[in-house]
């Protein structure tokens, strides 16, 4: 993936699409229709998926036409409307079935979930973790992708910037309905989620980011993986930054472990 801090050419190419993530700040869609007017009906990404009832608060995807005030806008607005420009020459809905396709990924046999692709964060990983043909067949009918954003880390260090994918078009089938994630890209999409926890557990503590992050992956490593459990975890490891955990903890569930930890650093404390 190439990562550039300043955009290389200005005005929106042919063919181009945003699909804006209205996910991403509360009332953005709203906003988006003051800002541009009601001009820009844009299709909505959940329509006719697993996601549909949930339709009208997902994602747009909305033309880019040359020349327009939204294609205009960018780069200058590009941090204020964030999600993904697409440039495709397929038809529109060939592109929006594939990325329908995109939605509902395999982790295993059993595990499926929903893929939040259209994030600028999700999208700084996911596509990150790809060769030349897995980037063939996920991009598809898609030339090339941009975005303004990068990892949890560049958004606490306000080092974010310009990202950009183009599609190698190596001869690889259609991507199926509900395809496969490799083991590469479940690890950068896990590393993805373990970042934007201590992103959000920083956030509201004020602790310092990659402190944080060291102590998520020592709480995994400790076998503390609910989410409630491990910001119990932070919270503790933040008042005893330097103590050591003893080798065994005792407990039948992981916060009867957790409590076994906080009394033992409180006993050695008093």
């Amino acid at each position: 993936m190439n990562h550039h801090h300043h955009w290389r050419y200005a005005p929106a190419p042919q063919n181009a699409w945003l699909l804006l993530d209205t996910l991403s700040t509360p009332g953005l869609a709203e906003q988006f229709k003051r800002r541009f007017d009601d001009s820009y009906v844009g299709d909505e990404l959940f329509a006719h998926t697993q996601l549909h009832p949930l339709r009208d608060q997902g994602p747009l995807l909305i033309r880019m036409a040359p020349g327009s005030p939204l294609s205009q806008a960018f780069p200058q607005e590009s941090e204020d409307w964030p999600g993904l420009i697409i440039v495709c020459a397929a038809p529109k809905q060939q592109l929006l079935a594939h990325l329908r396709r995109m939605l509902t990924v395999r982790f295993s046999e059993h595990l499926i979930s929903v893929l939040t692709y259209y994030n600028v964060q999700t999208a700084s990983y996911f596509f990150d973790g790809m060769d030349a043909l897995e980037l063939s067949l996920w991009m598809g009918p898609m030339e090339s992708l941009t975005w303004y954003g990068g990892p949890w880390g560049d958004k606490v260090d306000d080092s974010q910037g310009r990202q950009f994918v183009i599609n190698p078009k190596l001869n690889v089938p259609v991507l199926t309905v509900e395809p496969t994630l490799s083991l590469r890209q479940q690890n950068k999409l896990q590393q993805c989620l373990l970042e934007r926890h201590a992103y959000q557990w920083n956030d509201a503590a004020g602790n310092h980011y990659r402190e944080t992050l060291r102590h998520v992956h020592e709480g995994l490593g400790l076998g503390f993986n609910i989410s409630a459990v491990l910001d119990e975890w932070l919270a503790l490891r933040a008042m005893h930054p330097s103590n050591s955990v003893p080798s065994v903890l005792y407990g039948d569930t992981q916060r009867a472990r957790l409590e076994t930890l906080a009394h033992y650093w409180q006993g050695r404390r008093s």
